[in-house]
């Protein structure tokens, strides 16, 4: 079954140096937004997903579990802003999944699959605008895609309060699988081409993405990774305002360790690779966008992908938190106060640079306030 519930995805890591410790500890409290939320909760077969967090406001879906096959169904989209504790509810009838959204200056984009049960292995998308009633619909762009992981996504830029949109879409002829990525500019309810690459992905030739779940943007420019599947990956950055592309870092896939995921934090790329012929053996790398240096860590676990707060990386694994801060190296366990009932999803929000909104196993939403300290 595909469980699309959660998008934003943990990681762990286990560095090599212990030295120079930081204790920390997360105080969570339930937030007002589970009350807002019970009675969509009432019913054993709903639940809820958060995913973004801009312009004081955080945004989730509400999806019906018992339509739509292993897709599910879109039951409502919502925006709650933190600090004054209001909440808007969107209701959606049309029967559908939303899989990526963005809610701003009174309209609703969302990226849809229309077709739940489909039978040939191919998902058609829609890239769509609406008024907030979910009226004046209005088709952007639209699509067919291998994976429903692979729906277009959003990228707000709150430098310049801009919004983009990247695009992967396929094309099966004759069993030969072509693919074309795209990245847009979201524009006064439609959209421009900014970029855009072309591959056959059957034959592993031409320029193929990596996939949409690492792309982010960073400091006006949008991060993200171009391959063929046989001997290199690329990250990029376009500049968003100058419209210049410029290589971040190349991959040789033939030395048989992959780039699995990449973040930004400011002037430091990091980036993970496992290796293919021992995907328990991982690696992380820091790139120094600034002074130009590369430096490699070998790691005993997995890395996937995860939020940078206070220049350290915030890991979450079911049963405990972590905090790794790669300017020394060092890993350390938080102490959990005010929650003991069973576990958090893996997924979560970052509020600020000491608060987080998490999700725990019967979809109440906490705020983490997080204290940070040496010792």
């Amino acid at each position: 079954m595909i469980l699309i519930a959660i998008t934003i995805f943990s990681i762990a890591f286990w560095g090599n140096n212990k030295k120079n410790r930081k204790d920390f500890s997360i105080v969570f409290e339930e937030s007002s937004i589970n009350n807002y939320l019970q009675t969509y909760l009432e019913s054993e077969f709903c639940a809820v997903a958060i995913s973004n967090y801009e312009e004081n406001s955080i945004q989730g879906e509400i999806y019906d579990m018992s339509l739509g096959g292993n897709l599910f169904v879109t039951k409502a989209l919502f925006n709650y802003n933190v600090e004054s504790n209001k909440l808007d509810i969107y209701e959606y009838n049309e029967k559908n999944r939303i899989l990526k959204y963005y809610i701003s200056d009174n309209k609703i984009y969302a990226s849809v699959i229309k077709d739940i049960d489909i039978e040939d292995n191919l998902f058609n998308w829609e890239l769509v605008s609406y008024d907030l009633n979910f009226k004046n619909k209005k088709i952007l762009n639209s699509g067919v895609i291998i994976s429903p992981f692979d729906v277009p996504n959003f990228y707000y830029d709150d430098n310049n309060n801009n919004i983009f949109v990247s695009t992967l879409t396929d094309s099966i002829v004759d069993d030969i699988r072509s693919q074309e990525f795209s990245l847009f500019y979201l524009n006064n309810n439609s959209i421009e081409k900014l970029v855009s690459y072309n591959g056959i992905y059957s034959s592993k030739t031409g320029e193929l993405s990596c996939g949409q779940f690492d792309i982010h943007i960073n400091n006006d420019n949008l991060i993200y990774c171009i391959t063929d599947y046989v001997n290199y990956q690329t990250i990029y950055s376009f500049n968003t305002l100058t419209k210049n592309i410029k290589e971040i870092y190349t991959n040789d896939i033939k030395s048989n360790w992959i780039i699995s995921s990449y973040r930004n934090n400011q002037d430091l790329l990091f980036i993970g690779k496992y290796n293919v012929l021992n995907d328990d053996k991982v690696k992380i790398g820091y790139l120094n966008l600034k002074e130009k240096t590369y430096e490699e860590i070998d790691s005993t676990m997995y890395y996937g992908r995860n939020n940078l707060i206070a220049n350290s990386m915030l890991f979450h694994k079911s049963e405990k938190w972590e905090f790794y801060n790669f300017d020394n190296n060092t890993l350390s366990t938080a102490k959990i106060i005010n929650y003991k009932n069973k576990y958090f999803f893996p997924a979560y929000v970052n509020i600020n640079n000491n608060t987080i909104m998490a999700m725990d196993d019967n979809y109440n939403l906490f705020l983490g306030k997080i204290d940070y300290n040496k010792t």
